[in-house]
């Protein structure tokens, strides 16, 4: 930063020449008067332009573009030609999507930097736009720099072809990365596209078949190859496609979601992109997704916008932007990107959820609530009204599954017999689910979704995460009766709970925790770890409060070592195993582990409280009112404050009954939010 600093201020303000400062002295009195007052506003512009400069390069370093171009543009004004300026204003321009001033600033930076990577990819695009192919090819030519500018410079090429109908210049322009084993992902997702948009279906499906056969995780792969197979009306490879990409990725996207839904219902769907426009707007896309993946947030930011000033409502970049700024902790910038996702995308819910807790991270919490009760009252309304099928009528259901997916061809009576169960078998081992012959939770909600039964299961899932969503937002704000009412309401929706339904019975048994209502808060907590016996939120919770209460101390306290196995670096489960050791008066141990959360939780008041109350027992006086003092000025509760000082006053009596620490439900609402 020195070094930066001192270049600039040794092209902004060279040294006045001793002959000049000779003739300086032998001027009139009112010469050297004026001469004084020309040098202070000199140095006044000087002074301003370096805090200018100085701004910027900070609000950069904050992450605060807006800033930044505010400054550097300030700062342009003084010095119009510095290089360094002008690339760095630029460089805030395109993160700031203010594309005039970007459009201003390019060409001057090309003039100064030919191979410019940023000015010229900004400049190709434009042209691009423009409709100016040749002179797009110049621009994208120029910014073949490094890995990743060849990689953008190469595909972008070939968009520009492609916009002309020239397959032929589209393939070949992607040729230029086949010495690169990295980017062949790119260079055949890109081909399939290509060809797909110009027509070339035979051409596509080699492309796809190839990369699919190596990669089915990768969600848009999967949906431009599925979609490419439904807008045929090849409709079993399309639900083909998407089944297998839902099982190796374990993941429901919305996105996957709503193309399922309807490839099961034989609607044949438009291709991934519709011309070459979206197509420039992909490579723009999966290259910033990429980089922010992998923290090169800045330049992915960059990449990010470049694709939303092709197509400025892409849901997916947006959805991706969004993440980015609530990453840099710019929530203002990620509630107004979130809101720009269409009304009728499938991911439109998923933006007004993490609008709303991005609102909330604002301190807006009413207006969060009220995001989320509009959520809430638009698809949780009338799904508990939904019976679930039981007895004969739920193995009927089955029975039909099995026939359509051909693993059946016995009566439809409801008995699951021989027959059934070794179709069951059959699908479980297709799906490499555990092979029993039953039809448990698990396989059911397998056969929904290979059979299309699916459209109640997203519209529950949706009203699922509207609730706990908002039940952690109550919680966060200490309003524990509203938030038991909204977990009620969503378990009320699971019917037959599984292992991923935990943080519902934990949410709400840490509610009932807080309102002082042990034996629901209890009876949740064991319901939690019922479902996930491996969760360490619970596992500490609970075992924590067992300890508190000096209940089933042997236990509590096997619960708690287990959490720290799991994760040996959170500070609040070390707490709770030290606390659980101080408990047992085993003093000494808890002094140990104590001061590892203290290490690990510098921050937290409670676990300094604690500290210090271990080193009372072991005879470490001076150490112990410390620590208490450190919990004092960390912001310990106002009830505790009054206890903490009066063990700083007189000390700790034998058998002092310390409180239930709410680190674990801290860290608890931040996990449910961020779902």
């Amino acid at each position: 930063m020195r070094l930066l600093f001192s270049n600039v201020l040794s092209r902004l303000s060279a040294p006045c020449p001793t002959i000049a400062l000779a003739a300086c002295l032998t001027v009139p009195v009112f010469g050297a008067v004026q001469d004084a007052n020309a040098a202070s506003r000199e140095n006044l512009e000087r002074q301003s332009l370096f805090g200018s400069y100085l701004s910027g390069r900070i609000a950069t370093r904050q992450r605060d573009m807006d800033a930044a171009a505010d400054h550097y543009e300030r700062a342009l004004i003084k010095d119009p030609n510095n290089s360094d300026i002008v690339k760095q204003a630029l460089r805030a321009e395109l993160a700031t999507a203010n594309w005039d001033r970007a459009t201003a600033l390019a060409p001057s930076v090309v003039k100064l930097d030919d191979d410019n990577r940023q000015a010229r990819l900004f400049l190709g695009i434009a042209a691009f736009k423009g409709g100016k192919q040749n002179e797009a090819r110049t621009h994208f030519g120029k910014a073949a720099s490094g890995p990743i500018g060849e990689l953008a410079s190469a595909l972008s090429i070939a968009w520009t072809y492609a916009s002309e109908g020239d397959s032929a210049g589209a393939f070949k322009a992607l040729d230029a990365l086949n010495k690169a084993k990295w980017a062949q992902y790119y260079r055949l997702y890109h081909r399939a596209l290509i060809a797909d948009v110009l027509g070339l279906r035979v051409e596509a499906r080699k492309a796809y078949d190839e990369l699919f056969k190596s990669d089915q995780r990768t969600l848009r792969l999967a949906l431009a190859y599925a979609q490419h197979a439904a807008s045929a009306s090849d409709f079993k490879l399309a639900r083909k496609i998407i089944g297998d990409h839902l099982k190796v990725a374990n993941s429901t996207h919305p996105l996957a979601r709503a193309l399922l839904s309807d490839v099961r219902k034989n609607t044949v769907v438009p291709l991934l992109l519709a011309d070459a426009s979206d197509g420039m707007a992909e490579v723009f896309y999966s290259l910033g997704e990429a980089l922010t993946g992998e923290g090169g947030v800045d330049i992915g930011a960059i990449y990010l916008q470049f694709s939303f000033f092709v197509r400025p409502d892409f849901p997916m970049a947006l959805v991706t932007m969004g993440s980015v700024y609530e990453a840099t902790r710019r929530y203002d910038k990620a509630i107004e990107i979130y809101g720009r996702i269409p009304a009728g995308s499938p991911l439109f819910f998923n933006g007004e959820v993490r609008r709303a807790v991005n609102l909330n991270q604002l301190k807006k919490f009413e207006e969060a609530r009220t995001a989320l009760n509009g959520l809430v009252d638009r698809f949780a309304t009338g799904i508990e009204a939904t019976p679930e099928l039981e007895g004969l009528a739920l193995n009927e259901r089955i029975q039909r599954q099995l026939t359509e997916l051909k693993l059946y061809d016995g009566d439809l009576d409801g008995v699951l017999g021989a027959s059934a169960r070794r179709g069951i078998r059959n699908f479980q081992s297709q799906q490499g689910l555990v092979v029993d012959g039953i039809a448990g939770p698990t396989t059911r909600t397998a056969l929904d979704f290979a059979t299309g039964s699916t459209d109640e299961i997203f519209k529950k899932d949706r009203a699922l995460r509207a609730l706990l969503t908002l039940g952690a937002v109550l919680r966060g704000h200490e309003k524990f009766e509203d938030a038991v009412k909204i977990y009620s309401r969503a378990i009320a929706l699971l019917k037959t709970p599984t292992k991923q339904h935990w943080r519902y019975f934990y949410s709400r048994g840490v509610s009932y925790e807080r309102l002082k209502n042990w034996p629901k808060a209890e009876a949740d907590l064991q319901k939690a770890l019922e479902l996930n016996p491996d969760e360490p939120l619970t596992l500490n919770y609970l075992g924590y409060s067992w300890v508190d209460q000096n209940l089933n101390l042997k236990k509590a306290l096997g619960m708690i070592k287990k959490a720290v196995k799991i994760k040996p670096d959170d500070g609040y489960f070390v707490d709770s195993l030290g606390w659980a050791y101080y408990r047992q008066g085993k003093y000494e141990e808890a002094a140990k582990y104590l001061e590892r959360a203290v290490e690990l939780r510098p921050e937290d008041p409670t676990i300094n409280d604690h500290l210090g109350d271990a080193y009372w027992q072991v005879g470490r006086q001076i150490e112990a009112r410390f620590q208490w003092e450190q919990s004092l000025s960390l912001g310990a509760e106002k009830d505790e404050a009054v206890k903490i000082r009066n063990k700083i006053a007189n000390g700790l009596s034998d058998g002092k009954k310390a409180r239930l620490a709410k680190q674990s439900d801290d860290k608890s609402k931040s996990d449910a939010v961020t779902e």
